[in-house]
């Protein structure tokens, strides 16, 4: 027998020892596939999201509805909602908070002892809110302002009277409203209440040296309502009666004019502060 038919019969022979070996010993022989796994890994996710979508679907399917209605902010409300669990008295809650901060028909809101200057402790669902109120009225260069409320008054809530106020007192208005009103300027607007005989304001001054300083100023006035036509909500004048004041900043307060009415170009009071400020 020469080489070649040697060499040719251990081959064969070999052959038949890797046929006749155990499957497991195969196995481990065999070469990896690793296309192969990555089809299998995808087929398995794929069957999961499958059945994991199933599930939910039947659960949402069994899921009972919710409704809840009721009456906040000056109107009604109706919810509808999936769920095993009546969540009304937490809904409630929420909109309470809401209600609570926010609502100007409700009399012991944040929102509405302000504008009756009435002092409250602000929560910071108010402070997050009035941020960004002043932050989009700075990028929309005015068009949205919050102090817009004179303006809006003076037409009746809704534009409902139809009655076109006069120039006049459109520019009275005009010098209340300015969400930068208080920004480089030597004199400003004070707001007053209509339901109270005594309004508080509070100064705080800073020196160039960064001291702080706190005044109180306290207006003793009375109050009239005015009456301008039944389709108009009426108004409320006011007449400065005293003005006492703390002089940790302040030197002196004058009374200018005592009338207060729609015409805001007139100052009623000067402040005078102590020189050491500037």
């Amino acid at each position: 027998m020469n080489d070649r038919q040697s060499n040719s019969h251990e081959i064969n022979k070999d052959q038949r020892n890797r046929s006749n070996a155990p499957l497991d010993e195969q196995r481990k022989t065999a070469p990896s596939n690793p296309s192969r796994w990555k089809k299998l890994l995808k087929l398995f996710f794929l069957l999961f999201l499958i059945v994991g979508s199933v599930i939910i679907i039947r659960q949402q399917q069994s899921m009972p509805y919710q409704h809840n209605s009721g009456q906040v902010f000056g109107t009604t409300y109706n919810i509808t909602y999936q769920s095993n669990k009546d969540l009304h008295k937490e809904i409630l809650a929420q909109l309470h908070k809401v209600d609570m901060t926010f609502s100007t028909f409700e009399e012991q809101s944040i929102i509405s002892k302000i504008n009756r200057n009435i002092p409250v402790q602000l929560n910071q669902m108010f402070v997050e809110v009035f941020d960004l109120a002043k932050q989009v009225s700075k990028d929309t260069n005015g068009a949205f302002d919050i102090t817009v409320a004179p303006l809006v008054n003076v037409w009746g809530f809704g534009f409902k009277s139809g009655i076109q106020p006069t120039k006049h007192t459109i520019d009275s208005l005009l010098t209340l409203t300015g969400y930068d009103k208080a920004i480089g300027i030597d004199s400003f607007l004070l707001p007053m209440s209509y339901a109270q005989t005594e309004d508080i304001l509070y100064f705080k001054m800073t020196t160039q040296q960064n001291k702080s300083f706190i005044d109180t100023l306290r207006i003793t006035k009375e109050d009239h309502p005015h009456f301008e036509s039944v389709d108009c909500p009426p108004a409320v004048f006011h007449q400065i009666k005293r003005v006492d004041y703390t002089k940790h900043t302040i030197d002196s307060v004058v009374i200018h004019n005592e009338n207060v009415n729609y015409d805001a170009t007139k100052a009623h009071f000067y402040i005078y502060f102590k020189s050491y400020l500037h």
